[in-house]
């Protein structure tokens, strides 16, 4: 800029490094992937709502974990992390609310609003875990 010192570089020419993007293959055929987060042991953890399993990806190793629901065809759809250290995740068509440890030991809940298809899950500030029901236009609470 003419008289300030300052002098202005035009943006094509600003050295931006590119992004490098790595895919990883689910070993679960037709896994579905669906909403990942990382979990406290700083693993991706994921729904697989095509194979009802919750998936466990390890960046630093580059493994996989897999964990099949009880039931097939619950199609887990959400996934948070607790105010108890767990990953809690939803059921869209199981109608239930789950809890996976760390270790990959599972708990279902039921959901008591009949084909409610829970989907959205979050901690809340008040330390429970919120889902949406979305076929009942409803919000819901699990105290852990």
């Amino acid at each position: 800029m003419p008289g300030s010192g300052v002098s202005a570089q035009p943006s094509a020419a600003r050295s931006r490094a590119k992004p490098v993007i790595r895919e990883h293959k689910i070993p679960a055929a037709d896994s579905k992937p669906y909403i990942a987060v990382e979990g406290p042991d700083g693993n991706l953890w994921f729904c697989e709502s095509g194979a009802s399993k919750i998936g466990c990806f390890d960046p630093d190793a580059g493994t996989f974990r897999e964990f099949a629901l009880p039931a097939g065809g619950s199609m887990p759809v959400g996934i948070s992390i607790g105010g108890d250290g767990n990953l809690w995740f939803t059921q869209k068509e199981g109608n239930r609310v789950g809890r996976i440890t760390l270790e990959g030991a599972i708990a279902e809940f039921a959901v008591p609003t009949a084909n409610s298809g829970p989907d959205g899950i979050v901690l809340g500030p008040d330390g429970n875990v919120w889902f949406s029901e979305g076929n009942a236009d409803r919000i819901a609470r699990g105290d852990p």
